[in-house]
């Protein structure tokens, strides 16, 4: 494998004028990224000693590393496959080692500066918040299950219409992102790899989520209760004074006391034949006739539900529980299982919880209220103090 040293190459070789990425680092960076280009492209191995300061290496190594992200299978790993550069890099000659390295650098630089619309490239800037820039292909990332969505239900123009919507939707919240990230850092938060592992056993991820987007979570979790819930309280006279004033928020349920007479269906023509017979009794009731002499009647048996709520009852049969009057035997009820006639014997009406026992669901209610406020107001006022440049 040849190697391609550079020093031959000082003060010639300026850094990039521009990266995506940002930089700092030192010359070990700049070594292991080339090596890392080198090693992709089944190509020799850099040697940077003394091209650019120690600060520069830094700032070429994340370049590099960008590069190699986002180009793979593009021109750029067609340029390093090409016979020039192959014959090039295994050449014995120094100065044709160093020719061939300058060739990289040329290239790397270029790929990254020349704008994305001259090589084709959809990539570009579409937001700057403060110091740092949101990407296209940053949206594109955020945006693609909305994609889906919306084209699974619009077509057209319509479609194009709800699609702009959204990006703007996604582009705000990514800035939203980006600011409270970097307020993080500002303030010096940090997610332990130990607090991700933990988090983790208890909320595996997503199918489309990476680890580090969900340390990102986490961190942003942990600026809220820094920033804004801790700062949130709810005072116990305040509690009081909720439930006082929205008595009809905190009621029980009714509940009924049921009978029915039930008829099970295998298939239709059970189901048409039990529809029949439940017509007849229905027709056959009266006021004034228990139900069980109308059960003994028809040689049918009758069944005590107890007392329920409409929650413990299917759909139809909870419905026709709320418009049923007390002591009425139901229309012929058809659900999944059967036909049901129905009739209420008691009702227990709605009464008020004990305050004790809705306490603490008055105190979660009023604390996510006000912290979802406190939250809208800070957020105001980080955009207010940082620099936005949207593009988009």
């Amino acid at each position: 494998m040849g190697v391609l040293n550079n020093k031959s190459l000082q003060g010639q070789i300026g850094p990039p004028t521009h990266c995506p990425s940002g930089g700092g680092g030192g010359s070990k960076k700049f070594v292991q990224s080339c090596s890392e280009l080198c090693r992709r492209e089944g190509r020799s191995q850099f040697c940077a000693q003394s091209v650019l300061p120690g600060r520069e290496h830094g700032k070429m190594a994340t370049c590099l590393r960008e590069a190699l992200r986002r180009r793979q299978g593009t021109p750029l790993a067609a340029f390093f496959n090409s016979p020039i550069m192959r014959s090039t890099v295994h050449a014995p000659s120094p100065s044709t080692r160093c020719t061939a390295f300058f060739l990289t650098l040329l290239c790397l630089t270029w790929w990254l500066v020349v704008p994305s619309w001259s090589l084709g490239f959809t990539d570009r800037i579409v937001a700057v918040v403060n110091k740092e820039v949101i990407t296209w292909s940053d949206l594109e990332h955020a945006i693609r299950d909305e994609i889906s969505r919306l084209k699974a239900k619009y077509q057209g123009k319509e479609f194009e219409r709800r699609y702009t919507q959204k990006q703007r939707e996604v582009l705000n919240a990514l800035i939203d992102e980006r600011l409270q990230l970097q307020e993080a850092k500002a303030k010096g938060l940090k997610v332990t790899q130990e607090e991700i592992d933990a988090a983790l056993r208890r909320t595996p991820l997503s199918p489309t989520q990476t680890e580090e987007e969900f340390g990102q979570f986490l961190l942003l979790k942990k600026l809220f209760e820094f920033q804004v819930r801790r700062n949130v309280v709810v005072e116990e006279e305040e509690l009081r004074r909720y439930y006082e004033a929205n008595p009809k928020i905190f009621l029980t349920p009714p509940q009924y006391r049921l009978k029915q007479i039930f008829f099970a269906t295998q298939n239709e023509i059970a189901r048409l034949e039990a529809k029949t017979k439940a017509q007849v009794m229905y027709s056959d009731w009266s006021p004034e006739t228990p139900l069980e002499d109308l059960a003994t009647r028809h040689g049918q048996i009758v069944h005590e539900l107890g007392w329920v709520e409409e929650k413990d009852l299917v759909a139809h049969l909870a419905q026709a529980v709320k418009e049923l009057i007390p002591g009425t035997l139901s229309k012929p009820i058809d659900t999944q299982a059967g036909v049901h006639l129905l009739i209420i014997e008691n009702v227990k009406e709605s009464q008020p919880y004990p305050f004790e026992q809705v306490e603490q669901e008055i105190r979660a209610q009023l604390l996510k209220q006000r912290g979802e406020e406190a939250y809208r107001e800070w957020q105001k006022d980080l955009k207010q103090k940082a620099f936005i440049d949207v593009r988009l």
